[in-house]
């Protein structure tokens, strides 16, 4: 069966296709839950340029054309779906899976397709401190594999409404979701939750930049030591990599 695979970041996506199941494996890159306002679903070429942009100014050593290329390549598969027989979403509890989940669930829609299953994780057998399904080995994809469920059309409708609501940025759809509890999409709520912990606060922190200035402020001096003492204290699904953090880091180290 031709089936191509979505999931979220290089290594999560490496280790599903190193799993051995039928199909083509997607990456998906971007982060939607901050930058510049889009539109919902399908974006337009000035949406991505944009998106393009912020990445690149965020992380620094990309370049804006590279990564506009790279968004670009992503939307031309899914326009390509109709060739596979159906696609697979693999994703996790963290706002970064969230917020990528709600939004492919509305590009497809916009496109009429919807030959979907979703494998979608909270927790993982033998990791106690999970965060996502980067920290998962190649066989453990494939057990997950049998646990996927097809993707109903009330699916949809509840995606669309949240992908507007982080598109937009509207703060207070955003909590009418935090306070909703969905079947369909059980790990919303609390991923809507953590995107208004990171709204900034009076002196402009949201939650992970006051963590990082913590680790800081309790003595450490380097990135590797702000990153491990930031993961100790962050008890939420961790929606930030590497890279994010240390963006965070960087800027907030100029500030001092």
């Amino acid at each position: 069966m031709n089936l191509l695979h979505i999931t979220n970041g290089d290594h999560a996506a490496a280790q599903l296709a190193s799993g051995g199941l039928l199909g083509e494996v997607l990456a998906w890159s971007d982060i939607l839950f901050a930058g510049p306002e889009r539109d919902p679903g399908l974006p337009n070429e000035g949406d991505l340029a944009a998106r393009a942009a912020f990445i690149a100014d965020t992380f620094g050593l990309l370049q804006a054309s590279d990564v506009l290329t790279k968004l670009q390549a992503q939307y031309a598969k899914l326009s390509g779906v109709s060739a596979y027989d159906g696609v697979v979403l693999w994703f996790d509890a963290c706002l970064m899976d969230q917020t990528t989940l709600v939004h492919l669930f509305a590009c497809f829609d916009d496109m009429n397709y919807q030959q979907l299953e979703l494998v979608e994780v909270g927790q993982f057998p033998g990791i106690a401190d999970f965060h996502g399904l980067g920290q998962l080995l190649p066989a453990d994809f494939v057990s997950l594999y049998p646990l996927r469920r097809a993707v109903p059309l009330s699916d949809f409708a509840v995606a669309r409404r949240a992908d507007r609501a982080f598109a937009k940025r509207h703060e207070g759809e955003i909590r009418r979701l935090a306070g909703e509890q969905s079947p369909a999409l059980p790990f919303l709520a609390a991923a809507c939750a953590c995107w208004l912990e990171e709204l900034p606060d009076a002196v402009g922190l949201g939650k992970l930049d006051r963590l990082i200035v913590e680790a800081m402020d309790d003595g450490a001096r380097d990135f590797p030591t702000v990153h491990r003492q930031v993961a100790a204290r962050d008890l939420r699904p961790r929606f930030w990599g590497d890279s994010w953090l240390e963006a965070k880091y960087r800027r907030l180290l100029a500030r001092r």
